[in-house]
């Protein structure tokens, strides 16, 4: 019987009938009534409906962009741009591109309940809408010239009990990326994507997942403990991991950031987040270094991008007067 061939994409057969399931965000449901061939007329027209319908608007290009262009990103990036976009489609998806204008951009910046949030999510339109303007959907970008919420840096500087207790509070495994992540103020992508061949003799081979840059980092004698005490971390036989979980596996991302937030609970200290450790390493190396040395290691292509991430940590004292 028809019902049991291979259906279109969005065509069902249920409760004795033919269905036809609306794409996101609707997902409507349609009866297309139970003779096959009246059915696949109606599924067509319906299909042609919906495509006139998503062409142009912007749904479409955020549709597009995260197939074709957060595959790309980091595993942690994706996570979040998928839900950025979800958003967005929730409030821009039906608009078509040439509706939306500047002012639609500010005011959800103005209204949105996260400032920080709605910096991320703009920024993301943006970044859709630039690759809308190559793909030839649109010639503008709404998003330009509009300035964002002003963000607050974080000024968390962890002090050096504070990391420690972060250590003892930490099993073997965590513990050593810890000690691995302060040495060579990787950020935790990277770290968690380092494997026993990166070690190479005396040099240490990283990948910047932000750029896909690879960098070599020299192996002290502090460095070479601390991956030496990685590597007898209990692991599974076939795993490369070097920095790998309590079963030996490479660490998920929600993963990673539920056992670090065991972690900190049992240290006893607040608001930390693992990247403070990365922050406290550029600004320990910048006041015992010079800048120069915090820019190599953080893999920046301008000092200034190593400046602003360190001065909002690093508090100067100034003289008196007498």
């Amino acid at each position: 019987m028809a019902k049991k061939q291979k259906l279109p994409a969005r065509m069902y057969w249920k409760h004795g009938a033919y269905y036809h399931q609306a794409p996101r965000p609707s997902r409507k449901w349609t009866c297309l009534g139970a003779d096959y061939t009246k059915a696949l007329r109606l599924h067509a027209e319906l299909e042609a409906e919906h495509l006139v319908a998503a062409a142009g608007t912007v749904g479409a290009m955020l549709k597009r962009y995260e197939q074709e262009q957060v595959p790309k990103l980091a595993e942690k990036t994706q996570i979040d741009y998928r839900r950025y976009i979800q958003k967005l489609h929730a409030i821009f998806g039906k608009a078509r591109l040439d509706q939306i204008k500047p002012h639609h951009i500010a005011k959800y910046l103005d209204t949105h309940p996260h400032p920080t949030t709605a910096n991320r999510e703009i920024a993301t339109l943006s970044t859709a809408f630039n690759h809308a303007k190559r793909w030839g959907m649109t010639d503008s970008n709404p998003c330009q010239g509009i300035s964002r919420n002003k963000e607050q840096a974080r000024e968390r500087y962890l002090e050096d009990w504070e990391l420690q207790a972060l250590m003892i509070a930490s099993g073997p495994q965590l513990r050593a990326i810890i000690e691995v992540g302060y040495l060579t103020a990787l950020r935790k992508s990277d770290l968690l994507r380092l494997t026993l061949a990166d070690i190479n003799g005396d040099v240490l081979h990283a990948r910047v997942g932000k750029t896909n840059k690879r960098i070599r980092i020299g192996i002290s004698p502090a460095l070479h403990n601390a991956l030496e005490r990685a590597k007898r971390a209990p692991r599974d036989v076939r795993s490369t991991t070097l920095l790998a979980n309590s079963h030996g596996q490479p660490y998920t991302v929600t993963g990673f950031d539920s056992v670090w937030k065991a972690v900190v609970r049992r240290s006893g200290l607040e608001d930390v987040h693992f990247h403070d450790i990365r922050a406290k390493a550029l600004t320990d190396v910048t006041r015992e270094k010079g800048r120069d040395a915090a820019q190599a290691l953080a893999a920046h292509s301008i000092g200034e991008t190593t400046e602003t991430y360190v001065r909002a940590r690093d508090k100067v004292i100034v003289a008196p007067t007498r």
